[in-house]
């Protein structure tokens, strides 16, 4: 059996419940390099052959319903952890660790900057996400807003205000933002690119979420799909956006034939192929090929990596997944 069978054994055992509703594609498993840290209902576990060892424990006693609603990083020593009720519009809690886990503080929401007319605090945070080194904060309930930060969590920014319910994913395709969610919970969830207008903006309150506002490449999953199937679907959609690599002559520069992959990869390119690097999400080289449109990665580990093609025609990064 696969090893991470043997984790959700041994969590079954602890205390492992249904777990992050509302941000349903992270998993209880994060992968940060060749580290795995398991979430639990309140404890965040070290993972490690098969074995799991206490990295912290986050029980309010006062605050039952309180469990791990969202984890995410930034590097190896830097990492966040959300708390919270498991009804979205109650309190949260942003934890902080700089140090890999040995010790955490907490971020008080507080401490957040938002507009007056948010009553000066982010009240609840549904979900956190790092993407590109900078810290999303998604608060708030159907009349929503997203913070971010850029220095670590030291201060924050108020982005603009929404009505997205539940926020899911944020994806970057080359200069575009993509953004997934929920308007509402008897509304279609659906994708859509976030107005180059709005991505050097701040303190935006008349911003209501995307297709909404008839923002360009709006997507919307089949009807009556499944949660997992939502996710899923949106994933292949920004795997054909990012495949696209928009060149200087706004034609496609290189695609994968086949992603996810096993272990081998192929691109199909018009032109000669000069250089193909795979980074990791710390933005480390892993592998790299020269004057060739196949690669093989079957020596790295399962998970999300960046693909920088060069062309005669230019480059493009595309969003590699390995099985």
């Amino acid at each position: 059996m696969k090893p991470f069978f043997y984790v959700l054994l041994l969590l079954w055992g602890i205390e492992v419940y249904p777990q992050r509703q509302w941000a349903v594609n992270d998993s209880t498993d994060y992968a940060l390099g060749n580290t795995h840290i398991v979430a639990g209902r309140h404890k965040l576990y070290l993972e490690s052959q098969n074995n799991l060892s206490l990295l912290y424990d986050f029980t309010q006693p006062d605050e039952p319903d309180y469990y791990i609603r969202d984890f995410d990083f930034i590097d190896n020593q830097h990492w966040y952890v959300l708390v919270g009720s498991r009804y979205i519009g109650h309190p949260t809690q942003l934890y902080e660790t700089v140090n890999a886990g040995a010790d955490w503080q907490p971020i008080l929401p507080e401490s957040f900057t938002v507009p007056e007319t948010l009553n000066g605090k982010a009240e609840s945070i549904n979900q956190i996400q790092v993407l590109d080194g900078r810290i999303y904060l998604f608060n708030g309930y159907y009349i929503s807003n997203l913070l971010y930060s850029d220095d670590f969590g030291q201060t924050w920014v108020y982005w603009f205000q929404s009505v997205i319910a539940h926020y899911y994913q944020m994806y970057r395709c080359g200069d575009a933002l993509y953004l997934h969610g929920l308007a509402g919970d008897a509304f279609q969830p659906y994708l859509f690119e976030i107005p180059q207008s709005l991505l050097p903006q701040q303190n935006v309150t008349n911003f209501y979420s995307g297709c909404h506002n008839l923002s360009p490449h709006c997507y919307y999953p089949p009807s009556n799909s499944t949660v997992p199937e939502i996710v899923a679907y949106f994933d292949t959609v920004i795997d054909g956006v990012c495949s696209l690599g928009i060149s200087d002559g706004a034609k496609p520069i290189a695609g994968l034939v086949a992603n996810p992959v096993q272990d081998f990869f192929e691109m199909v390119s018009e032109v000669p192929i000069l250089k193909m690097e795979v980074y990791n999400l710390f933005g480390q080289s892993v592998a790299h090929f020269d004057n060739t449109a196949h690669g093989n990665i079957g020596n790295l580990a399962s998970g999300i990596y960046l693909l920088r093609v060069a062309t005669e025609n230019g480059s493009a990064t595309l969003r590699l997944l390995k099985r």
